[in-house]
């Protein structure tokens, strides 16, 4: 459950900031 969402935040959090954020999300 808990992954499912983060997963979803993550793809939403990517979407807003834009592929160079992306690198610094994957990092963390």
């Amino acid at each position: 459950m808990d992954g499912q969402v983060m997963h979803v935040v993550f793809l939403l959090k990517v979407q807003n900031v834009g592929p160079k954020k992306q690198t610094a999300e994957i990092g963390h």
